[in-house]
């Protein structure tokens, strides 16, 4: 995760104000902008079992026993991490003939890292699961209350020191606190994703011999926090 903290062409506008606002108040003001860009760590990957895929010769059932032992194999907790999704709707049937119904169901699987998620779709494909694909990226709740307290505790020293060293520079003490406002900025939204071909990554098949395959790289997203502090000049 890479920062970065905004301060030094605040610190030239508030010592401007620092004149202006001594002779009344005896108080200081000062800006500071913290950013960070973080790597989103859920990643939502949709799954479609068919019976219609392998002409009936596998039931539904079947096909989802292979599944579950699968994600087990490669250490994913399915209890917390596979969820079907909504059962009226994702339970289908397809008739292709008189006497042809073929069953389908959907499912969303939740993984925290590329390389979980590589060996996820990968090791479904093994086992003629092929209608696999990540539907969504996003940073988790967690994650998110963490790196902003983070971001928050950060800039509000920041605001201390800079505004204790523009203080001293006049001859003045710095007091207490006043004064805070905060506000948060992110875009999640723009959390993106690239498959790029292997380079000498190698993951073991279903028949026991090892395959080459993709990189996934996800793009971190930025969160920045805004503090604003006011401090008495003593």
């Amino acid at each position: 995760m890479k920062k970065l903290i905004i301060c030094a062409a605040i610190i030239v506008a508030a010592i401007g104000t620092l004149s202006a606002q001594e002779t009344k108040s005896r108080e200081v003001e000062v800006f500071t902008r913290v950013e960070r860009n973080i790597t989103p760590d859920e990643i939502l990957i949709s799954i479609t079992i068919n019976e219609q895929d392998n002409k009936g010769k596998v039931s539904l059932q079947k096909q989802e026993e292979a599944m579950i032992k699968t994600l087990k194999g490669i250490g994913i907790d399915v209890e917390e991490a596979l969820k079907v999704n909504d059962i009226a709707s994702s339970l289908k049937t397809y008739i292709l003939k008189k006497d042809d119904i073929f069953l389908s169901k959907e499912y969303t699987l939740k993984v925290k890292t590329a390389a979980q998620a590589v060996n996820a779709i990968t090791s479904l494909n093994n086992i003629a699961i092929a209608d696999v694909e990540i539907s969504q990226i996003k940073v988790s709740d967690q994650l998110e209350n963490q790196i902003k307290k983070e971001l928050l505790a950060e800039a509000s020293v920041a605001c201390k020191e800079n505004a204790k060293s523009m203080v001293e520079a006049v001859g003045s003490t710095l007091g207490n606190v006043v004064y805070m406002h905060s506000s948060i900025s992110q875009n999640y939204a723009g959390a993106r994703y690239q498959v790029k071909s292997s380079n000498g990554v190698m993951l073991m098949d279903s028949s026991g011999g090892y395959q080459q395959v993709p990189q996934l790289e996800i793009q971190e997203v930025p969160v920045s926090v805004s503090v604003t502090c006011r401090f008495e000049i003593k």
